[in-house]
């Protein structure tokens, strides 16, 4: 346990500098117990999951040193006994949003946006082989790419109208019963920016699975096929959005997640929940998502460039 003085520990907190903090202020004056021990004040960030469990451990600790009091004589006792007070740096209906946002968020983006692009995808690509379809739009005068544009903006579009209906979904759930989530009460705790921030990242998001999958459809020979190749997809995509839930922006972050598929954008999004996101990790973020999409569209172009491919029946 590392602690460091600071004439303001609550600001310290406030800024995330420290995930706990121990305010000590010597009690003057006779009390009617007659305790002459300091009194002490724990303030933790109930937001975030790092500064309840440091809380604890300190509570623990003081905790401790009570306990060794009731040992001895009762007026001994009263003498040893420490005041505690503890408080919570954001109101509790608040940090407990903020808290439940930040481990849900990640896991439902990612999941969703997986399986809103999934149908599609198998429809527009496998689909077209078993309707027999693909021939004759083959024979339009309009280039490969421009038609599977078309069907790649099409899947996009999908992903984003499977998130919005979650969202829907979200609000509704909310209006009948503001405590569904299990706290006190929910409150949209995300400022402006990063929640364009977040928008954003979805957006990107669907563009990535629906590049993936349409090109996984392309190359299966029906869309019972193209569903199978869809599951290690959606598996991974789960299990990214769920590989951040115990990691806390503040203190844990490794710059290796920050390279790694679908992890970094599961971190950024917890990042951007927080309020906690720095600029270069969304400039680095962003940038991975390109390079995602344009991969996995190239992948789709190369596969319905090629006859063997397209036809594979």
């Amino acid at each position: 346990m590392k602690v460091i003085e600071s004439d303001s520990p609550v600001t310290s907190l406030e800024k995330r500098e420290v995930l706990a903090a121990l305010s000590i202020q010597e009690i003057t004056g006779k009390q009617p117990s007659g305790n002459k021990n300091p009194e002490i004040t724990l303030t933790f960030d109930n937001s975030r999951q790092s500064s309840i469990i440091a809380a604890a451990m300190i509570e623990e600790v003081l905790a401790f040193y009570r306990r060794q009091g009731t040992a001895l004589k009762k007026e001994e006792s009263e003498e040893k006994r420490l005041l505690i007070n503890k408080k919570m740096l954001m109101p509790p209906a608040r940090g407990e949003s903020i808290l439940t946002l930040s481990l849900i968020l990640p896991l439902l983006l990612l999941t969703f946006t997986a399986i809103s692009t999934a149908a599609v995808a198998a429809d527009t690509g496998a689909g077209e082989k078993e309707r027999q379809t693909i021939e004759p739009l083959l024979t339009n005068p309009v280039s490969r790419i421009d038609i599977l544009t078309g069907k790649f903006l099409a899947t996009t579009i999908m992903g984003m109208a499977g998130v919005a209906s979650f969202i829907a979904g979200f609000a509704i759930s909310y209006l009948i019963n503001p405590g569904f989530l299990g706290t006190a009460g929910f409150e949209l705790a995300i400022s402006a920016k990063p929640l364009a921030l977040i928008c954003t990242q979805t957006i990107l998001l669907s563009m990535i699975f629906g590049s993936a999958e349409l090109s996984l459809s392309i190359l299966a020979k029906s869309t019972k096929e193209a569903q199978i190749l869809f599951i290690p997809l959606l598996m991974a995509s789960m299990a990214c959005g769920y590989s951040t839930t115990m990691i806390d922006p503040g203190v844990s972050v490794s710059p290796l997640l920050r390279h790694i598929p679908l992890v970094n954008i599961s971190l950024l999004i917890k990042e951007l929940t927080l309020g906690m996101a720095a600029v270069s990790g969304v400039i680095t973020t962003f940038a991975w998502s390109l390079f995602y999409i344009l991969a996995c569209f190239t992948a789709s172009l190369a596969f319905f460039s090629s006859e063997k491919a397209v036809f594979r029946n």
